[in-house]
């Protein structure tokens, strides 16, 4: 687990960088050989990061700065009258110290003095103002929360309408609608309720959420982040069954066009009963109402086996082996590649030529800049990704590909 820790944080700050460099998402996910949602959300991570930060700014380190600068104009206007109070005429007056010094010692201590005055003054309004500002937070929260629950107690003491799940509590939370609890999310009382609608961006707790708070709050986050997550499960959210659905060799978001458009080319390989292969990209990306659950989908690409029973989560796995051959695509397509591919004709070669491909693949596995996840993948699973693709080879279309 900490090794993971150090490997996320590592690439964190490679997104930051590359962000810095205005490079866009899709280019960051291709640069650093990883899935574009994983950067999508190492970037609202980072956000939150940002916003958590000065938050802590403003409230934590803000006393400690007053604090240290005051002690800090002390010692200078000490040393300022240590400098005045030398005898200029004592031949013993080794730091040679002339009127002249001790004349700017005093103006320095004046304006020590001034500096002094102005954040003792100063600092207990700045201090008591963000203490006004953080109560006042906890006051409309609470009201707006208090108004909410009265109106929807008005409404039905039971069961609320202005409630998407028709559930009033959930792990003995009050459950509220998304949008209010947006307008709280950063003050101090977002795990005390539970929401009813799932955003990737939003109802997300982070880690470090209110940074400061120790391993007793980032315990509560985690807990919180599970019982919503169950909440979204118990309800079969459709937001939340979306998401679920983007790591499927089907999603329509995994056929973006900076790719080779390979999720297509593996779908090939699949074949839905009598009814020919599954539609892609699918429609429904719901992973509550997967239309493939429990149907009888085939694979015809296993020797032998022809109709074997084919489960829908082999379509994740499917999805991930074609991820990985797109990553060591993306490298043959680069200058420095050994293996090279230029253009829509060589990428048709190496799709269908076995020699060529493992070529590819294994000079994916041997790229630094390849992830270490994709290039584990390739080396234990290399065989098997190439009977794969050497099984469809003659369902590959030139006029298919797609190459950017």
């Amino acid at each position: 687990m900490p090794h993971n820790r150090m490997q996320i944080k590592e690439r964190r700050d490679d997104i930051l960088v590359l962000l810095t460099k205005g490079m866009k998402g899709y280019e960051i996910a291709k640069e650093l050989g990883v899935d574009a949602s994983t950067v999508s959300r190492d970037i609202h991570y980072l956000i939150a990061r940002s916003h958590n930060y000065l938050n802590s700014l403003a409230k934590e380190t803000l006393p400690f700065m007053y604090q240290t600068s005051i002690e800090g104009i002390k010692n200078v206007l000490k040393e300022c009258w240590n400098i005045y109070s030398i005898d200029s005429n004592n031949n013993n007056n080794d730091r040679d110290i002339t009127w002249f010094h001790k004349i700017a010692a005093l103006k320095l201590a004046k304006e020590c003095n001034e500096a002094l005055f102005k954040l003792t003054a100063e600092g207990p309004s700045v201090m008591h103002v963000k203490l006004l500002e953080e109560r006042l937070a906890r006051i409309e929260a609470r009201e707006t929360i208090g108004n909410l629950a009265k109106k929807l107690d008005r409404l039905d003491p039971k069961l609320s309408s202005s409630n998407r799940i028709g559930l009033k509590y959930w792990k003995d939370k009050p459950i509220i609608p998304l949008e209010e609890w947006i307008k709280f999310r950063d003050r101090p009382y977002p795990l005390d309720y539970f929401l009813d609608d799932f955003d990737q961006s939003l109802t997300y707790m982070t880690d470090e959420y209110e940074l400061g708070k120790g391993q007793e709050r980032k315990s509560d986050v985690e807990k919180w982040n599970s019982d919503f997550i169950e909440l979204m499960e118990h309800t079969r959210n459709p937001n939340y069954g979306k998401l679920k659905c983007f790591h499927c060799l089907l999603s329509p978001a995994r056929d973006d066009p900076i790719f080779i458009g390979i999720n297509g080319l593996v779908a090939k390989g699949l074949v839905n009963g009598k009814q020919g292969p599954p539609q892609y990209p699918c429609e429904i990306v719901n992973r509550f109402q997967c239309p493939y659950e429990g149907t009888n989908i085939k694979r015809d690409d296993n020797p032998g086996v022809v109709n074997s029973n084919f489960d829908v989560e082999d379509l994740f796995k499917l999805e991930k082996m074609a991820f990985a051959v797109e990553i060591s695509l993306a490298k043959a397509r680069k200058e420095d590649s050994g293996i090279r591919v230029k253009n829509e004709e060589e990428l048709l070669h190496a799709l269908t030529d076995k020699g060529t491909l493992a070529k590819i693949l294994e000079q994916g596995t041997e790229a630094p800049e390849v992830s270490e996840n994709i290039r584990t993948y390739l080396a234990e699973n290399r065989d098997a990704i190439l009977d794969y693709f050497m099984k469809i080879k003659d369902k590959i279309n030139l006029e298919e590909l797609r190459f950017y």
